[in-house]
Formats: structure tokens, sequence, C-alpha cells
């Protein structure tokens, strides 16, 4: 289990041992932890803002990004197919240290590509050291100050590993539960967090409704209504403490339901309410014959010993582990029915087991969660989508 250090310290104002301390405490006290990694950009990466986008004269796939730190403009070959004009994006120029594909060091030499000069280059999470992600350059918010260093937005930090055994589990796969135990071996405060006021759970909100055929298999269900989000790039800093835990940032509103998870504990999946075929949502064991194909675009074919999310009795997600393909959010999402649930560990482990398939979440039901979690959990992703993204909670079931 990844722990960042920074993290742990908006916990715990009062946290005043180094992070090999840390490491060091609850190896002798709780689990084995180690110091598994630094996270130090180099401070010559610049914020810049891309003012033009050329085609390269001499190759089909780079191109010629113009761009500005606020006082000067530089032109730099890219071959990133993910770049626009106006993006906001870090710049290393000449001199700069960035990681190549190995995890190495390199420095950053002024080169030539194909005939044109090329003073630095825009970057990827993987040159950063963030993430293995080398698909695009990283695009920042664009709040972010142009001509500021990255390394002033993101400060250093430290990746802690702890190797969870199954008896701690249930509360020791978050950042809370790992700052609880620290509060509790140094006897220091620990901070409340930020969480919506939750109305009264009602049987049906804006014609959802919601039928959960085994409660043994579930023990606590809440889906969440919410309109008019705005979905865009999450907040820097948000970003940080998910590349921190080791997942990279993909929108606001699925950043902010992995940050809750990585916070608290307690995983949930949001759907896109505009391509769900109707509004009855169910919890039920698959049907021998039925098929699934999850996000990673792995195709089931289901049993009975397989746990279902369906809307109008047809699955659209493996319950605990993934959601399907044709109901995911995307850029142009608004409106979301936000699933918060609890499953039986047994059930989600046999699961796991006969779909061969094994995520951040399943991880965390297959050990065990506090049923408690789920409305903590629904009312702290609530106020997240309504402080980031805008979003109006119109009730929960």
């Amino acid at each position: 289990m990844k722990i960042s250090y920074n993290w742990l310290k908006d916990f715990l104002s009062d946290l005043s041992i180094s992070p090999e301390q840390v490491a060091e405490m609850l190896t002798l006290h709780t689990v084995e932890t180690v110091v598994a990694e630094e996270i130090k950009i180099d401070p010559s990466i610049v914020i810049v803002q891309i003012k033009r986008i050329e085609p390269h004269p001499d190759a089909d796939r780079l191109r010629l990004a113009t761009i500005s730190d606020g006082t000067q403009e530089v032109r730099v070959v890219c071959g990133a197919p993910n770049i626009e004009e106006g993006q906001i994006v870090p710049y290393a120029p000449p001199g700069t240290v960035v990681k190549d594909a190995e995890g190495e060091d390199f420095k950053i030499k002024t080169a030539k590509i194909r005939g044109i000069e090329s003073p630095g280059m825009l970057s990827s999470l993987r040159e950063l050291g963030l993430h293995h992600e080398h698909a695009g350059i990283w695009i920042l918010p664009n709040d972010t100050p142009i001509g500021s260093k990255l390394s002033e937005q993101i400060a250093d930090d430290t990746i802690l590993d702890l190797d969870v055994t199954p008896n701690r589990a249930h509360d020791l796969m978050s950042h809370r539960g790992v700052a609880r135990e620290l509060a509790a071996l140094l006897e220091i405060e620990i901070a409340e967090l930020k969480e919506a006021d939750l109305p009264q759970p009602s049987e049906e909100v804006d014609g959802y409704t919601v039928q959960v055929e085994e409660s043994m298999d579930t023990p606590r269900y809440i889906g969440a209504v919410l309109k008019g989000a705005r979905n865009g790039v999450s907040p820097l800093w948000m970003q940080a403490r998910l590349l921190a835990a080791g997942t990279k940032p993909i929108s606001s509103i699925v950043d902010i339901t992995n940050y809750v998870m990585y916070e608290i504990g307690n995983p949930s999946h949001a759907f896109d309410q505009t391509k769900l075929p109707n509004q009855a949502i169910g919890v039920r064991r698959a049907k021998e014959g039925e098929e699934l194909t999850l996000l990673d675009e792995t195709r089931l074919s289901l049993s009975p010993d397989l746990p279902v999310i369906t809307v109008g009795d047809k699955p659209i997600a493996l319950a605990g582990i993934m959601g399907g393909i044709g109901t995911e959010v995307e850029k142009t999402t608004e409106d979301i029915f936000l699933e918060v649930a609890n499953f039986r560990p047994f059930l989600i482990q046999e699961a796991m087991r006969l779909s061969n398939t094994r995520t951040e979440a399943s991880a965390r039901f297959s050990k065990g969660l506090s049923p408690v979690l789920v409305e903590e959990a629904t009312g702290r992703i609530a106020y997240l989508l309504e402080q980031i993204c805008g979003a109006r909670l119109n009730g929960i079931i």
C-alpha cells in the first residue's frame, strides 16, 4: 500500500517525525513499512502555455509547438498526439534532469530533430518521474500559473510502502487509516474531513430506484443522484495526491471517486446518467449466460457466483471490481448516478478469482470494510463534486 507522507501531514498537522521515523514506528508497532521512493521535480521545469502548433516540415508525426512562459516564446519539436493550442503544460529547458524509459536520470540538451532545432522538451508524467504514463504530454489545469516552476506547485514528497497484513487491511488501506494509527501512537490530533450534509434517503430520486436482491451480499448501498457537474481537469493538488498513490489522473469526476478511495478507504463508481437505458438500478448475482465487457475491455461470460450492477436487469458493472463499457463518465458528462456500497468480502474474493480481475476497489472490498464508511464516502464525494465540479446533489437512495 503506497502512502504519501505529505498526504499524512494533511491529516496530522503536528506530525514532526521524518518519513524514515514513520516507517520505523509503523514497522515496530503495526505493519512492516519501508521508504519506497522520493518524488522530487527538477526546479528547472517551467509552466508554459502552448501558443501555436505547426506541422513539422519533414516529419508527419512531429509538430512544432511555440510556447510562452509569460515573458518569452520558444519553439520546440513535439511528437505527443495530445497537445493543443492554449494548453498549460510543463516545459523542460536545456539542462533539466528528467527520467528515461528505465527510470534513469538524463539531462536535456538542445537537439536538432529532423532539421529543426529544439531547445528542450514538453514533458510527460514518466519524464517527470511521477507515473509510468508516456502516451502524451501532461496537461495541467488552466489556472496553473504560467511562468512558475512546477516544483513550486508540487512539493517534494516521500512515498511509504506498507505491507498490510490481512487483519489490518480493513483500516490501513487508506491515508486516513494510517493517519489514525500514527495519531494513536504519537498521541496527536487528526484533522476531520469536510463532507456534504446528506439529505434524508428516499426510495426514489428523479425517477431512480435501487433494488438489492441479497442483503448478505451487499450490506449497504447508497445511490446518489447529482446534476450539473463540470467534468474537466482536476486541481493540481488532487492530481499530485493521486500520482503519489500510483494512479494516473483521468478527469475531475473520476479523480474525485479515486481520491476518496485512497483518502478514507471506500471505493465508489460514477455512471453517466445519459448512458443508462433506464432508471431502475439493481444489485444481484449474474445469470448463467449473461455477458459483460469491462472498462479494460475484458469480456466476461457471467455465472451466478459473480455479483453485478444492473440497469433494467441488464448487467452494467462487475460489483465491487470494475464498471462496464458503455456507462462510463466522459469529458462531456454532467449528470451522474454515484454508487457507494459495501460488499461481502468472500463474494468479491471469488469474483476476483473467476473473472481474473484485480483492482484497487476489489483489493479493499475483498479484505472487508466497515459498512459505516459508505455514508462517510458519499458525503465526502458529494462535497468534493460540489466544490470542484459545481455539481448539485438532488438526493440519495
